[in-house]
Order: C-alpha cells, then structure tokens, then sequence
C-alpha cells in the first residue's frame, strides 16, 4: 500500500534538513556585497567618464549622455569582469605564495 503523505517523524526530519541548509555557513555577507556594489558603481563611473571625455574629444552633442546609456553599461560591465578577473589572478598568486 502506497503511502501519499509524510508521517510525523519524517516531517520533522524534512524540516530539519531544510533548516540547517539554510542556516549554511556559505551565503553571501552584507559587507562583501557592499564591497562588490561599490566596485561596480567605481566601473559604472569609470565607462561614463569616458563617454564624457569621447563627447568632449569628438565635440558631439550631450545628448549622448543618454543615447549611449546602453553602451556605458556594457562597458562598465566590461569593467568590472576584467577588475574581478585581475583580483582572482591576484588572489590565487597571493594563495600559492603564502603556503
């Protein structure tokens, strides 16, 4: 006979699996998203600057501020995935000189 349902014991197994799953230790801290929101913004900053000084450059209109919006994020993401791959290279060379 097939059973459709969980008995008692096995609810509270359940619950407390599911518990101290997410009471793991491997989330994400508020500081380290901070840190990563603040590098973003700087690479955010760094791309709009640079549309400022290729609008200036190029004596164009401001209204470029707001066409290439579009491209400044990418750039800026651009950005960001480079710093993030300099910081892991840099990590991994600290990590294998300090052993």
């Amino acid at each position: 006979m097939d059973q459709d349902y969980i008995s008692g014991g096995d609810l509270q197994k359940w619950r407390s699996l599911l518990f101290s799953m997410t009471e793991d230790k491997h989330f994400i801290k508020a500081s380290r998203i901070k840190k990563e929101l603040i590098t973003l913004l700087i690479c955010f900053i760094a791309a709009f600057g640079l549309n400022i000084f290729s609008i200036v450059k190029d004596k164009t209109g401001w209204n470029e501020l707001a066409d290439q919006l579009d491209i400044v994020l990418l750039v800026a993401i651009l950005l960001y995935v480079l710093v993030l791959m300099f910081r892991l290279f840099a990590w991994g060379i600290n990590r294998l000189f300090s052993k």
